[in-house]
């Protein structure tokens, strides 16, 4: 997953539960990538320390509906910088 990480520009992590992806975005600041972080605000007080640094990085979300236009404003802005 970190070679495929630092293939890439952009990434998306769902923080909502914790798991095994610490490492992954650690490794989005060297490599740098352009970075969502999104988290279903029921849950957004279980949060790591670590995670707290790209807290201004992270969209909460109550719903599918929510997430959603948070992933696709992302992607818009993602799409404006190339054309511009």
């Amino acid at each position: 997953s970190l070679l495929l990480l630092h293939n890439c520009k952009h990434a998306i992590f769902d923080i909502s539960a914790k798991g095994g992806h610490l490492m992954e975005i650690e490794r989005t600041i060297d490599y740098k990538t352009n970075t969502l972080f999104i988290c279903l605000e029921s849950q957004s007080t279980t949060i790591s320390a670590m995670l707290e640094y790209f807290k201004e990085k992270t969209q909460y979300f109550e719903n599918f509906n929510d997430l959603s236009a948070k992933v696709n404003d992302f992607l818009a802005l993602i799409n404006s910088r190339r054309e511009s």
